[in-house]
């Protein structure tokens, strides 16, 4: 056994059982592998015009606002490293995956590959972010000939469990108008859970031209308007109740939500139309890394 398994192993005894030893057993895996951030991106045919928003150009599109929000964290962690070896180390570590889902050729699509011919499922956000936003955006416009396929959600979960997730517990940006085309039985929350469980934070974003929920709102259960794909979003977000860690970062970054009713907690679940709440959600998601 590896020493890293040793290590691994050892977190897991020590601290397993209580909210503060999950906390600790996060960052210590974030030292010794590096934080990993993955992008779950609905690239689909009904994603067509949130993906580049060729219908509203006033309003971002679901590519821009994840550069900008990866971006943001990046800004955010450049101006703390400076004073903090343990920042910087984490920072200089973090690890992007962008899985788009729903694609006409091949079900998953490796985004990052389409600009970096070479690149496996993760890159360093550093070299990531080292190309402007309009290039990866132009490397995803070039190549819609194997976009906008059917919509393999639970293939997608799936492939995360079995491919891409290692020894980080991940923070998953899930990006999608929630319209699934291969779970005729109801299993993607069921999937998300076992995610969950393990330790990833899902950060559920639904996608749409029209803003539907209000700015900065967590939910603790549907609204009675919404839509099927709008609850299916909602059950596969984390809630807050299983991250109590980034609660005071949410509500610092002006996030509210109602009071829990009968031990329901609310959910990791926002819009995906402004990147600024994008990146704080996100930014909360990873609080624990800047301590």
């Amino acid at each position: 056994m590896s020493f890293l398994s040793d290590t691994h192993v050892g977190i897991a005894d020590v601290t397993s059982g209580s909210e503060i030893g999950l906390q600790v057993m996060r960052i210590l895996r974030n030292i010794i592998y590096g934080p990993l951030v993955i992008f779950c991106l609905d690239i689909s045919g009904s994603m067509k015009s949130s993906l580049f928003n060729e219908t509203a150009p006033r309003v971002e599109s679901a590519l821009e606002s994840m550069y900008d929000c990866l971006y943001s964290f990046w800004d955010d962690m450049t101006s703390l490293r400076d004073a903090d070896p343990f920042v910087s180390a984490v920072s200089k570590g973090t690890r992007v995956c962008v899985v788009g889902f729903g694609g006409s050729q091949e079900p998953l699509v490796n985004i990052l590959k389409l600009h970096k011919p070479g690149a496996g499922w993760t890159l360093p956000l550093s070299d990531v972010l080292k190309e402007k936003r309009s290039a990866w955006i132009e490397a995803v416009q070039n190549n819609k000939n194997i976009l906008f396929g059917e919509t393999p959600m639970l293939q997608m979960f799936e492939v995360l469990q079995t491919e891409i997730i290692r020894e980080v517990p991940p923070v998953i940006v899930f990006v999608s108008d929630g319209e699934p085309t291969d779970d005729p039985t109801g299993r993607i929350p069921h999937r998300a859970q076992q995610m969950k469980s393990s330790g990833a934070i899902i950060v559920s974003c639904y996608a749409t031209n029209s803003d539907q929920i209000q700015p900065k709102v967590l939910f603790c259960e549907p609204e009675p308007q919404w839509t099927p794909e709008m609850r299916l979003m909602l059950d596969c977000a984390s809630s807050l109740s299983d991250v109590p860690w980034i609660e005071n970062t949410l509500r610092s970054e002006g996030w509210i939500w109602r009071q829990q009713e009968y031990g329901i907690s609310p959910k990791l679940f926002t819009q995906i139309n402004q990147s600024t709440q994008l990146a704080s959600i996100i930014n909360s998601a990873l609080s624990h890394l800047k301590r």
